[in-house]
């Protein structure tokens, strides 16, 4: 009953409190009666009562396992990832990063990488704003190896998008991915496609690649792609769009500390 309560704060008050039963009273009795209880509360119309609940998923890991908790959880990610609220869907992504910490990246990559990519593609900005930030709290728990063997293969298929809008993806990631990558995988995988980008039509794309140098600044200092990342932003710099030519400036003088 009070997982259906009307008042939000006592769904979020349960929500806070199921799952730490779960020890105390075992496996058996956390599946017949928490598992129920938790889906619903999954479901919830309230963004801040899902989150609670993913909050003490640590709970339930301890005490079913991770292969029930994916059984359990999937099919409820799933299903709330296509609800026709756009909302529920960026509630659902937010709640992504503290799912993989407890489904670990084996079973991230077999059930949940396929949509995240999928998010990337919709028409709603939000969703692809952040499932982009989202990408980079994953990165930050699964590490660079992780992302290049994984997110980067995907963030190239971009390139071809028609639509700019879906075109410039791949440059918000990295500028939001920087902090976590090597130089060895700018020079590898990002700067070919920043060369690319760096003649594309669209102005915004064109301004982004020297955003994306920013973003990485004096960790490619000294590194095999410096010559080549200023040999680009110097043609870059005399473009003949203002914002084009600033923000190239700007990521050389980044660049060069």
């Amino acid at each position: 009953k009070l997982a259906e309560d009307s008042f939000t704060y006592v769904r979020v008050a349960l929500a806070e409190n199921l799952l730490s039963v779960c020890p105390i009273i075992g496996k058996s009795e956390t599946n017949e009666s928490i598992i129920p209880i938790f889906l619903q509360l999954l479901r919830d119309e309230n963004s801040e009562v899902r989150l609670a609940v993913f909050k003490k998923l640590v709970n339930l890991n301890e005490v079913i396992g991770i292969e029930s908790l994916s059984q359990s959880i999937i099919p409820a990610i799933t299903e709330l990832s296509g609800d026709k609220n756009w909302r529920t869907r960026v509630s659902v992504i937010e709640m992504l990063p503290l799912l993989a910490k407890q489904l670990g990246e084996k079973i991230f990559l077999e059930k949940l990488l396929k949509m995240m990519f999928e998010w990337l593609r919709s028409p709603i900005y939000s969703i692809r704003e952040h499932t982009m930030i989202m990408i980079n709290d994953l990165g930050l728990i699964f590490g660079a190896e992780w992302i290049e063997n994984h997110i980067i293969p995907k963030l190239l298929e971009f390139e071809n998008e028609e639509n700019y809008l879906f075109r410039q993806i791949p440059l918000i990631a990295y500028r939001l991915l920087a902090p976590s990558l090597t130089p060895e995988i700018y020079a590898e995988h990002i700067f070919p496609q920043l060369s690319t980008f760096a003649t594309d039509k669209i102005i915004n794309l064109r301004m982004n690649v020297s955003r994306v140098v920013i973003a990485f600044g004096t960790k490619l200092k000294g590194t095999d792609a410096e010559e080549k990342t200023v040999s680009l932003l110097n043609a870059l710099k005399n473009d003949t769009e203002f914002d084009v030519s600033y923000y190239a400036k700007k990521a050389l003088k980044k660049l060069h500390g």
